[in-house]
């Protein structure tokens, strides 16, 4: 019988003594130029050491602590030692503005602060201590006469292990509580699921943000559950080549990067021979042999024409892309278009959706393996209970529920209501093979001054379709119609030759949609939508809000005019 822990901390050193040589991390040294490797015993002494000094800082059990750094080793190592002094981890995204970093760091009432570099905390009114991984602070812990930790702090299942700041779309960042409970229970559930088809150790390949749960629970839980390898990617921009430097056996991505993959293997096509396109084309629609109605079934890549796919195209595009040893492909954090999962399919890249949120540290449900419907999340997590309320939204009820919001008891019990269910915020529906498909979300829902009710996000991704199109938001909050605001794929097609497409693109969505969902007019803007302009979250979601106050000159430019394409400069 597999062995059960009360927390996170003696998991971690159980895994670490089973396998001190082994390769925990693989990540880039910077200052050395080079790739550097550490194995479990040096982890294990790391932590330890880090947790001794927290201790000998006066740091103790109920203590927050925060963590605001790019992906790193000792992201996880300053976590760990957290949780072994029964201290409360308080991580902070890396690209948080200031505002949200003061507020989080005072609201949480954080002793201490690790972040990776100087310009992180400029502007931040940071706890008395402050710990630097770019200026080698933490080197110098692990060679200060600071004690290693010899005990892990007891800690009952009910205390909080880690308060997760949701990054949101609006207003201050809510303080979501978790227990050393909830994620024991979270951790034992994604450890069945990676058990499946397990043939040996696995290697993990980290480049999303640790501070979303997510990356957290797949990445340092997962492998700590296991004891196996984790990559960190140099950067985003250096995804694909890190990938094949060192090809991961999991692989977890959100849905814009996998569409920026497809964006950039359709816009090579364009530059290739005939006899190429016409090679890839043959292979894709050879692929879709695996497809069976609106599902993608595992067991037809013993099908001929899929391993045609495969011999044509499919095993050296995964080969190229560092995803060739990939056993399980992971999505999450917003909803991915069918029409992409089709074509990663085709060429044996079966991209399973994952529906969860912070509170339920992204347990909700989950596609299958073997069948995978395209337009619907899946079925349930194991220990997991769902209904619809009478309004459509989505409840859930597990053990790995968040406990409430930090502070904030009025917020806390709008969303968990009696009977221990958890209030999603999102619509969904069930097919008629018991899978969930999100419909909708409450706080996204626009309403326009006519009292209707229009949900962005599926039409949204209809006038994502058309390839020049690589952003797009619906507007129409208070407005007598939605119009939509978009960024231009200019590796496509230039500004000047846009406005026919998309009027063109724009007739056929209309026709599909209700009087009061259709887009009247739509607006080119000459900026996309990023993280760094403050108009995307971490994990590339859009802030609606923030996004309609910076463009509001435009919007109502937009609404006064007569023209239906409108260009911003």
């Amino acid at each position: 019988m597999a062995q059960s822990y009360q927390q996170l901390a003696l998991m971690f050193l159980d895994s670490a003594s089973r396998s001190p040589k082994s390769v925990a991390f693989r990540y880039f040294d910077k200052k050395a130029n080079a790739w550097a490797q550490m194995t479990w015993s040096e982890y294990e002494q790391a932590v330890r050491k880090v947790a001794g000094w927290l201790t000998q800082k006066g740091l103790k059990k109920g203590d927050a602590v925060a963590i605001m750094s790019a992906n790193r080793p000792e992201w996880i190592i300053a976590d760990l030692a957290i949780f072994m002094i029964g201290g409360i981890s308080i991580p902070i995204y890396s690209t948080s503005t200031s505002k949200d970093t003061n507020y989080i760091l005072e609201h949480s009432e954080s002793k201490v602060i690790f972040y990776d570099e100087a310009n992180r905390v400029k502007d931040v009114k940071c706890p008395a201590i402050k710990v630097c991984f770019d200026e080698g602070d933490v080197k110098s812990i692990l060679s200060s006469d600071a004690k290693p930790l010899a005990e892990v702090a007891s800690v009952k299942s009910d205390d909080i292990a880690t308060i997760v700041y949701t990054s949101g779309t609006t207003g201050l960042p809510k303080g979501v509580v978790h227990t050393h409970g909830t994620i024991m229970a979270a951790i034992d559930v994604a450890k069945s699921i990676l058990n499946e088809g397990r043939t040996g150790p696995d290697r993990f390949f980290s480049f999303l943000p640790l501070s979303h749960v997510a990356e957290r629970l797949l990445i340092e839980f997962g492998s700590i559950a296991f004891g196996d390898e984790v990559v960190f990617a140099r950067s985003v921009d250096t995804i694909v080549e890190d990938l094949q430097l060192y090809p991961p056996t999991l692989l977890l991505c959100v849905p814009r990067l996998w569409e920026r993959i497809y964006e950039r293997i359709t816009n090579g096509l364009k530059d290739a021979s005939a006899v190429k396109r016409g090679v890839f084309k043959l292979a894709q629609l050879a692929g879709s042999s695996r497809f069976e109605g609106e599902a993608i079934l595992k067991a037809h890549d013993r099908k001929r024409r899929a391993k045609l796919a495969d011999k044509l195209v499919g095993g050296k595009l995964r080969e190229k892309l560092g995803m060739h040893k990939v056993r399980y492909f992971f999505t999450g954090a917003a909803p991915i278009r069918p029409e992409i999962m089709r074509f990663f399919a085709a060429f044996g890249i079966f991209i399973r959706e994952v529906y969860g949120l912070t509170e339920n540290l992204c347990l909700g449900v989950y596609t299958s393996a073997d069948k995978i419907v395209v337009g619907t999340a899946g079925k349930l997590f194991p220990l997991n209970e769902i209904k619809i309320a009478d309004d459509g939204e989505i409840l859930f009820r597990a053990p790995y529920i968040f406990k409430g919001y930090f502070k904030n008891e009025e917020t806390t019990r709008e969303a968990l209501l009696p009977g221990g269910w958890f209030a999603t915020g999102d619509f969904g529906e069930f097919d008629t093979a018991g899978n969930l498909k999100i419909t909708g979300r409450k706080k996204e829902l626009l309403k326009t001054s006519n009292g209707k009710y229009v949900a962005p996000v599926a039409i949204e991704n209809e006038l994502k379709k058309e390839p020049a199109i690589a952003e797009a938001m619906v507007i129409g909050d208070n407005q007598k119609y939605c119009i939509a605001l978009v960024v231009i794929n200019k590796e496509v097609i230039a500004n000047e030759a846009v406005e026919g497409r998309l009027l063109d693109h724009l007739d056929a969505i209309n026709k599909e949609l209700a009087r009061h969902e259709s887009i009247k007019k739509i607006g080119v803007l000459t900026e996309g939508f990023t993280v760094e302009n403050g108009m995307l979250t971490p994990t590339l979601k859009l802030k609606r809000k923030v996004v309609t106050s910076h463009y509001e000159p435009f919007i109502d430019r937009i609404y006064k005019g007569n023209d239906v394409v409108v260009f911003e400069g």
